[in-house]
């Protein structure tokens, strides 16, 4: 490269405007059209979390979430930007329903005529824990709205910076429309601090960046699928992103990379957790397109359990039959009326740190398959069968493995 190259490489790069410097309103102002930008619910309307004061935490007058309105190359859109400078990016129960408000405005107005596209701005590391419960409702809710909103108009995440999008509001990424990200950016249900925390540094050694990075980072995202586009961090390049994903509308029914059961499962059938691919085997064994891999088949479901649990106990009391399998870690019960299900403790899962019942890969893909075959076999009467969970389990799988496959986006299937 010739000194002239360099130094014209060297303008280009120091001529770009960061997006990930930006705070949650910049981030929010450098994506919408110039003019017409309103700020909704904004730091003068005082909506503070309730909650946090009593902890001897400082509130935010806009709890740490940019709701913004606007167009986006000429088009409607509500933009939802994350604040990552205010609890770490963390969702509480007024945050959450900021988010979740803007996408049902959007809904509503798609409803009434105006197609109007949201962009969610993750930069978060989950619900915040002072507020448990109540930001765990609000995540519900926003995954909720997303559904809503994206049968009637596009739904764009961005993930841009190091917090990345972490804990529920990753399932919520993995229900977008299309997801782009950065190579600084991260996705993952767990982050590394909290695997390392709950199941020991040998699982995932949290200080090692390059470990971090090779397993939830935007290029490796991006990579398996799991995005849909890098973008380096220039606003510009980012705005244009955003612009083309929304002009590409909404993608016909199914197609969502959470309604793709079918990927999932092929996927998890060509994964050995007994001998797990590196991040760079899985590049190149799953590749950059969500389809189903070429003779993978869909993933085996078992014939039988017999696992002791009081989600069986549950199951058959409620349904007044014995349940069935449809993995050995997620049994079924079916009444006149209604369906119900469980994860239950497998010692012998494959998937190790999922043995006790957590709810791990091969868990959310039974989840989403048995959801998927329940609405389809009730589509044409008039009478829905309810499905009702038994929720008796430890928590999410914390494992390095689940990670690099994409928990998050597993979960996401039996979301939506």
């Amino acid at each position: 490269m010739t000194s002239g190259a360099m130094a014209r490489d060297w303008q280009q790069i120091l001529a770009r405007r960061s997006f990930l410097e930006g705070d949650a309103l910049d981030r929010a102002k450098a994506l919408l059209d110039p003019d017409g930008v309103r700020v909704l619910c904004g730091p003068f309307d005082r909506l503070e979390s309730p909650w946090l004061e009593p902890q001897g935490i400082v509130p935010q007058a806009d709890d740490g979430v940019v709701i913004a309105r606007g167009t986006l190359d000429g088009r409607p859109a509500v933009i939802a930007s994350i604040e990552q400078g205010f609890q770490g990016g963390g969702t509480g129960e007024v945050s959450g329903a900021k988010i979740s408000q803007a996408l049902r405005l959007a809904a509503d107005a798609s409803r009434a005529g105006t197609s109007t596209a949201a962009v969610l701005l993750f930069e978060t590391g989950g619900v915040r824990l002072q507020e448990a419960n109540l930001g765990l409702n609000a995540v519900a809710e926003i995954c909720s709205a997303v559904l809503d909103l994206r049968r009637l108009a596009p739904v764009i995440g961005v993930v841009a910076g190091e917090v990345g999008s972490f804990g529920g509001m990753s399932i919520a990424a993995g229900l977008c429309t299309r997801l782009i990200i950065t190579p600084q950016g991260r996705i993952g249900l767990n982050g590394p601090a909290v695997i390392e925390q709950e199941a020991g540094i040998d699982e995932f050694d949290s200080s090692d960046r390059a470990l971090i990075w090779s397993i939830d980072g935007g290029e490796q995202r991006a990579a398996i699928a799991l995005a849909d586009k890098l973008v380096a961090d220039d606003c510009d390049l980012i705005r244009s992103a955003v612009v083309e994903a929304v002009a590409a509308g909404v993608p016909p029914a199914g197609s969502h990379r959470s309604e793709r059961i079918d990927v999932l499962g092929s996927r998890l059938a060509s994964f050995d957790p007994q001998n797990p691919p590196t991040p760079a085997d899985l590049q190149r064994s799953w590749g950059p397109m969500f389809e189903p891999i070429d003779g993978a088949g869909p993933a085996k479901a078992a014939a039988s359990s017999a696992t002791v649990s009081r989600g069986r106990q549950w199951l058959s009391a409620l349904a007044a039959t014995e349940p069935v399998a449809v993995i050995p870690s997620v049994i079924r019960a079916d009444s006149a009326d209604a369906t119900y299900l469980a994860v239950v403790r497998d010692p012998q899962n494959p998937f190790h740190r999922a043995q006790n019942g957590e709810v791990g890969l091969t868990e959310s893909w039974a989840l989403a398959a048995t959801v998927a075959e329940i609405i389809s076999s009730d589509a044409a009467v008039d009478v829905k069968r309810a499905v009702v969970a038994v929720v008796d389990l430890p928590s999410q799988a914390y494992g390095r493995i689940e990670e690099m496959a994409g928990l998050h986006q597993a979960i996401a299937a039996t979301v939506g």
